[in-house]
């Protein structure tokens, strides 16, 4: 017995030991699928066998064979047939954020890892900030393409609110119901902490040089430009922020 996507040994031993060639495994006969093949040489050990290894096996009672290749010293044969059976998988699916702690509008990059049992389908990342159960779609990352080398499937995005936030992220594997025991898959739910921004003020004078009594503009541009609220400069002129700039004028 096995479960869909896990991997499966598979043996070949010949009579006699010194039949030596290409073997290659099916399930479901020769014209059915192609497991892989292995090679029995004279140096195999034990000797007059070979072995090869599959994920390919499909959800089922498998039949699977292993058919000789003819040689110049042996005709083509194929074995009797052997019975695997294999079950539906149930693929456990983790979420991590990175990085744990992030300010508001900053760039956070959600991971979700899938194994290889899963390795196609599409993940859907949501967060909550109220409860675990809560599932707000993130902009931009609804569905996400598991890459099938890495194993994952990401998503980077500004959109989280400020406060304890709750992940989650929901995958939908390509073989459904037919290879899992569920259409979908969902994640454990870590947190992130996001905190307020740092609004960052830069200041620009009208004029480097102005003569004594004459009036001189000065301008408070911030970043982020959604930061609101009062600038205060040094010479104690204040002016409330819109559309994240404002301005002062004073006496030199």
């Amino acid at each position: 017995t096995s479960t869909y996507g896990t991997s499966v040994a598979l043996v070949a031993t010949m009579a006699p030991t010194t039949a030596y060639g290409t073997v290659t495994f099916y399930s479901g006969g020769p014209s059915g699928l192609n497991l892989g093949t292995c090679t029995v040489i004279s140096s195999s050990s034990p000797a007059g066998s070979c072995n090869t290894s599959s994920v390919a096996l499909p959800v089922a009672a498998d039949a699977v064979t292993a058919v000789f290749a003819a040689t110049t010293d042996y005709s083509a044969s194929t074995s009797t047939a052997s019975t695997i059976t294999v079950s539906k998988a149930t693929p456990t699916v983790s979420l991590s954020p990175s990085p744990s702690t992030v300010a508001a509008g900053a760039s956070v990059t959600l991971t979700l890892t899938v194994p290889s049992a899963a390795d196609a389908g599409t993940v859907a990342f949501t967060y909550g900030t109220s409860a675990p159960t809560q599932a707000t779609a993130l902009s931009g990352c609804a569905s996400q393409a598991v890459n099938t080398t890495l194993l994952t499937a990401t998503c980077t995005t500004t959109a989280l609110p400020q406060g304890t936030d709750y992940l989650k992220a929901v995958f939908t594997p390509t073989g459904g119901t037919t290879d899992f025991t569920a259409a979908t898959f969902t994640s454990n739910i870590p947190t992130i902490t996001v905190t307020k921004p740092v609004a960052n003020p830069t200041l620009t004078v009208s004029t480097a040089n102005p003569y004594y009594g004459a009036g001189v503009q000065l301008t408070a541009t911030m970043s982020p430009s959604g930061a609101t609220g009062t600038v205060t400069f040094s010479n104690g002129s204040s002016c409330t922020l819109s559309s994240g700039a404002c301005f002062a004028t004073t006496t030199t």
